[in-house]
């Protein structure tokens, strides 16, 4: 079953925003449209603008959302896990697009994600959070650890580096991943 979003455009969507700035039964401007063209375009997604968000996929849904943000222009996104539920395919496509609109629109972002990976691949600060543990809050290098991870998730990781054309890359890899390997209930 799919989910019903909304009758609206992607561009009519991202327009929307512009909704609480304008009069009662006025309609969005040229201006308002042209600002949401170009948080479309920035996204790279201008080419599902007259698209309708029921017809487009949850990633290109999701980057229509983050498009959305972007023509009230903030100086702060807060964004709740928003690689859950795609296919990795998608997830790049998210995370690369956050990570440029950091990077060139000066951006503050601050992700909840339940991927360590992702933790690295954001990169300057990291918040863990659990029930049972103190908050902390530091260098993504300095509080990315295996002792942290099991500390805080009560799971256990190796934490691994590896080159890629001249770029280090570090990763977080589950030991119940090797575990079932070795139980013949999981081998597939």
């Amino acid at each position: 079953m799919k989910w019903k979003v909304s009758a609206y455009s992607v561009l009519e969507t991202i327009t929307m925003v512009k909704a609480m700035y304008i009069r009662s039964y006025s309609q969005p401007s040229a201006k308002d449209e042209a600002a949401a063209m170009e948080a479309l375009e920035s996204i790279g997604i201008a080419h599902l603008a007259y698209q309708s968000c029921n017809s487009i996929s949850g990633g290109e849904l999701q980057l229509a959302l983050i498009a959305r943000t972007l023509v009230a222009d903030p100086k702060l996104l807060i964004l709740d896990e928003p690689e859950s539920h795609l296919d990795i395919q998608k997830q790049k496509i998210i995370l690369q697009t956050i990570k440029k609109l950091v990077k060139e629109q000066n951006i503050t972002c601050i992700i909840n994600t339940h991927y360590p990976n992702h933790a690295f691949y954001f990169g300057d600060q990291v918040m863990m959070v659990s029930k049972q543990q103190p908050v902390i809050v530091g260098k993504t290098e300095e509080i990315m650890t295996e002792e942290n991870m099991e500390k805080y998730f009560n799971i256990r990781v190796k934490k691994v580096e590896t080159e890629i054309e001249d770029r280090t890359f570090k990763s977080m890899i589950p030991h119940y991943l090797s575990e079932a390997t070795q139980d013949s209930q999981f081998n597939l």
